[in-house]
């Protein structure tokens, strides 16, 4: 890694995917419209950044199905489940 990075520089990583972990990366790339694998990464961790600080902050990402079924999600810990988290009535999660 050089001394002193600039904007332009970058640097190679090699990394090993699992065959269904390469198609899910290639499904990415054409639902995104992205030029390249570098593009889904860091967008990829441009959002996952973003989550694990608004829950470090005390946040919580839900996700509400179309029957009005309310998950958290937690980044930190592996996937859905509620963590504690109790969701409103239906009638309230309007």
């Amino acid at each position: 890694m050089p001394k002193n990075p600039t904007a332009t520089s970058t640097i190679r990583r090699h990394i090993e995917l699992h065959p269904q972990t390469a198609d899910r990366l290639e499904r990415l790339r054409d639902a995104l419209e992205a030029t390249s694998d570098s593009e889904i990464f860091r967008r990829a961790l441009q959002v996952l950044e973003a989550l694990i600080q608004d829950e470090q902050s005390g946040k919580m990402l839900c996700i509400k199905d179309q029957s009005g079924e309310i998950t958290a999600v937690s980044v930190r810990y592996g996937g859905a489940g509620t963590h504690g988290y109790r969701p409103p009535s239906r009638a309230n999660a309007r």
